[in-house]
């Protein structure tokens, strides 16, 4: 794949004044290895940003904001709106891409341009844990997904099984998710995942699975293999087998899905866990 150098910005989604010591890591990579590009935090109406200020000043970033109503801020029902919302992306349709960075992501390589050739990507979804077990697992779900179209059965499960992808740390094409919006709008789908009955239908889901559940393939998103490149959010010991044991751009929950696994891949580049 050649790389595309679009603009682009780095987008960080805040919803609290005070910044953990997990979360300055966080940052401080983030500014270190994409501060060359355009900081925008993402915040409540009013928000003190003085300490995520502190933290780019000593990176020597330049950071902006975007603010919203706080009450897409209040949980994930309301982050959830936010992230289906025009008015969101219509904040960012002067870049090509944003990658949505929230503060409990590391970042070990500066790999943005290439992964702009994607109008999606997150860490794919695993739920299997030995890595030997997922080739057979991904045809047993493409025969179950093939059998659930023909018997129309709905299964939640399937839906999400090593798809693409989680969207803590995402690639995400502003232009094209405004005219999504509008279209899924127009059918009512939409108002599914801004209403979810469960975490299956998370913004996530819409615009990693259900966008392109048509052979239209309205958004560009890689397949399993090669998003394990770009992310690892849970199981990351089996992502990085799968992954040939290569770290990928970025991972998301760093410090909740066996912090074991990340703490000497982090503390080789300096931080301190």
């Amino acid at each position: 794949m050649t790389y595309t150098y679009l603009s682009k910005a780095v987008v960080i989604p805040v919803y609290k004044e005070s910044v953990s010591h997990n979360e300055i890591i966080s940052l401080s990579r983030c500014f270190e290895i994409l501060g060359k590009n355009p900081i925008v935090f993402v915040c409540p109406l009013g928000l003190d940003l003085t300490e995520y200020y502190a933290i780019g000043d000593k990176h020597r970033v330049s950071i902006s904001k975007e603010e919203f109503e706080p009450s897409f801020f209040e949980g994930l029902g309301g982050y959830n709106r936010l992230m289906l919302s025009k008015a969101f992306y219509e904040r960012f349709c002067q870049y090509d891409r944003i990658l949505i960075h929230q503060t409990d992501c590391f970042v070990f390589s500066d790999s943005f341009d290439y992964w702009c050739n994607f109008d999606y990507c997150g860490a794919p979804w695993i739920f299997n844990t030995e890595a030997k077990h997922v080739a057979a697992n991904l045809f047993i779900l493409s025969v179950r997904r093939f059998l659930k179209k023909i018997l129309s059965k709905p299964n939640h499960w399937d839906t999400v099984q090593y798809k693409v992808g989680n969207g803590g740390f995402s690639i995400r094409n502003p232009k094209r998710f405004v005219e999504v919006i509008g279209q899924f709008e127009k059918n009512g789908i939409i108002e599914r995942y801004r209403n979810p009955a469960s975490h299956y239908y998370m913004e996530d889901v819409f615009w990693g699975v259900e966008v392109n559940r048509s052979s239209s393939r309205t958004l560009k998103v890689p397949g399993f293999s090669k998003a394990l490149e770009f992310s690892f959010e849970s199981l990351p010991s089996v992502c990085y087998g799968l992954n040939k044991e290569r770290l990928p751009f970025g991972c998301h929950a760093w410090a909740k899905y066996d912090i074991n696994f990340w703490k000497p891949h982090i503390n080789k580049l300096g931080y301190e866990l």
